[in-house]
């Protein structure tokens, strides 16, 4: 509450989550998409356990509520009313190569070596899984929704299990209605694939609104009801690219607008009239952070 000079722990309240979110009338409720274990106490009103879902407060942080999400691996929400969230869900299956020592896995082609210290990159063409036909391809993307502020759910989105090697990642809508996701994983011969889907009714059909074989594609954004911004990656030999794609459409088509040199795309944040954008970029190699800007 003192626009970001200082920080307090929310105790009884441990987990992790790559999506945070302020909504509500007064923008007084917070929203956290993730995996969490809590404890029982005065700030905590769920009950104590495990839950992969949404960590939600309605008054500023001072306590938190749980509702977890029956499709699991929660990844990032949207928020449009006090009462009507989006959720995406995904998982990747398992690299056909070895397994990388002393690393773990950021995206199905990203991992990071466990000191932090570079990106371990894997953008070639891989060999799909061997399957009997009927199994699952063991990755999975989904959109679930709720319109009574957690209490219920229902999936409105999903891949196909059998077939598609994709999983989900951010999600912005600008009202109940329209709303976009982002997904990335690989094609049915094992190139790198992304993909957007749009709703414009609430989540009863979806559009597949772009397709590229750029390498990842993990932010989107609404600045209005025409303007939708969305945050990729694509890569040369020896340089990762931030791909910055545009729609004035209100999601139904998406223009490159820009690709930055040396931007392993991680986040993408805008103001509401859209003057003004951040997105959070690695290194080509890992070892550096640093921040573009839109204006």
């Amino acid at each position: 509450n003192d626009s970001g000079d200082s920080y307090s722990t929310v105790e009884n309240l441990i987990g992790t989550s790559q999506s945070a979110n302020i909504f509500g009338v007064e923008k007084e409720s917070i929203a956290l998409v993730g995996g969490w274990v809590t404890k029982k106490s005065e700030n905590i009103k769920s009950s104590a356990g495990s839950v992969n879902g949404v960590a939600f407060s309605t008054d500023g942080g001072v306590t938190f509520s749980l509702s977890a999400v029956p499709a699991g691996s929660t990844r990032y929400g949207a928020f449009p009313t006090e009462d009507t969230w989006y959720v995406s869900s995904g998982m990747w299956g398992d690299d056909p190569k070895a397994a990388i020592k002393d690393s773990h896995a950021h995206s199905s082609r990203i991992s990071i070596a466990s000191d932090g210290s570079i990106l371990l990159k894997d953008f070639e063409k891989r060999i799909p899984k061997v399957k009997a036909a009927g199994e699952p391809t063991g990755w999975f993307g989904s959109v679930s929704k709720t319109t009574d502020g957690g209490k219920t759910w229902s999936v409105v989105l999903s891949t196909d299990l059998e077939n598609d090697y994709v999983y989900f990642n951010g999600i912005s809508c600008f009202n109940t209605l329209q709303c976009v996701v982002v997904g990335e994983g690989d094609d049915s011969t094992g190139a790198p694939l992304t993909v957007a889907y749009t709703t414009f009714d609430g989540g009863v059909t979806w559009e597949k609104t772009l397709t590229t074989t750029d390498v990842g594609l993990i932010g989107a954004k609404f600045i209005s009801e025409s303007e939708v911004w969305l945050l990729g990656s694509a890569s040369s030999r020896v340089q990762i690219f931030g791909q910055f794609w545009k729609s004035t459409n209100g999601g139904k088509s998406f223009e490159l607008v820009q690709s930055l040199s040396n931007c392993f795309s991680i986040d993408l944040d805008m103001n509401f009239d859209g003057s003004t954008g951040l997105a959070a970029c690695s290194s080509s190699s890992g070892s550096s952070c640093s921040a573009a800007v839109y204006k």
